[in-house]
């Protein structure tokens, strides 16, 4: 570059690169990628509209004495990677038929509670398509949002069970089986929990002063005892004593775990310089 103006050389390299200007809620997006980013905003699809369930009033209030009353329903649509519910209003109750494709631009896509769901919009629009062979039916909503971070084991317990409601955070809540019901304001938390027998507490902390407390399974501390070496004889009493785990307090480690319920799936120790190494790196990124 020589007064603010480029020049090609003998050295100059041309490669062609196809270069997306549409802006992201315009582009055909998969059930699976959608997914995969935690999609949260306008999107565009292509798919298959496999379920039509019935019309279903809902009231909204439009003023302190005035409520109005729109019918909706629930649709399953899919493509070849996944299916999911989309929620359409009237006017467009009976614009979309049971085993049709469309293309269905600028849906909005919500994550609540780690589900997704796909729910029509005033600017939505839908395009009948050419059919796209055999999809897939059964919808799968839930997302995993794992993380992956390192740090310094600073603690192992015991846990005790306290639940809080994740929307309003009172502590008001009702187990059953499959899910926490807040007992405030209605909502529905995914039970995920391990049975509190076979989980302890951890507390890690990294060198930017961040602090996890997070649950794991004892099946996963003892695979970490085994790796660094642990006799047979302290592997079969962890299994019954926590105390046990102490040994692996200090010890710095490689962690995986679900950002929705803090359980961690994945443990490896390494070293100090493995840490340092990977800090360096965040700051290269970042400048």
């Amino acid at each position: 570059m020589q007064n603010e103006q480029y020049f090609c050389t003998a050295s100059t390299k041309v490669i062609d690169k196809d270069l997306e200007f549409r802006p992201l809620c315009v582009r055909i997006q998969t059930i699976e990628s959608l997914k995969n980013n935690a999609m949260n905003g306008l999107c565009s699809i292509e798919v298959k509209i496999c379920e039509v369930g019935p019309e279903t009033p809902f009231f909204f209030e439009e003023s302190g004495f005035k409520k109005i009353q729109k019918l909706k329903k629930t649709l399953v649509v899919g493509d070849k990677t996944g299916a999911l519910e989309l929620s359409i209003w009237e006017p467009n109750l009976n614009q979309l038929k049971c085993d049709e494709c469309y293309q269905i631009k600028l849906v909005k896509s919500r994550l609540i509670n780690s589900q997704i769901a796909l729910s029509a919009v005033t600017d939505t629009s839908y395009i009948k398509i050419e059919d796209l062979g055999t999809v897939e039916t059964i919808v799968n909503s839930s997302i995993t949002m794992i993380n992956t971070s390192k740090g310094r084991i600073i603690q192992i317990s015991t846990i005790k069970e306290e639940y809080g409601c994740q929307a309003c955070g009172n502590n008001n809540i009702t187990k059953q089986l499959d899910c926490f019901i807040c007992n405030m304001c209605q909502s529905r938390i995914p039970n995920t929990k391990l049975p509190t027998d076979d989980i302890l507490k951890i507390t890690i902390v990294n060198d930017n002063r961040e602090e996890y407390s997070l649950t794991v399974s004892k099946a996963i501390l003892m695979s970490l005892l085994n790796g660094l070496g642990g006799s047979d004889n302290i592997i079969t009493d962890a299994a019954n004593d926590e105390n046990c785990f102490n040994s692996l307090i200090n010890l710095m480690i490689e962690f995986k775990f679900d950002q929705d319920n803090g359980i961690i799936s994945e443990l490896k120790s390494i070293t100090a310089n493995d840490l340092q190494v990977a800090e360096i790196n965040d700051d290269d990124i970042s400048k």
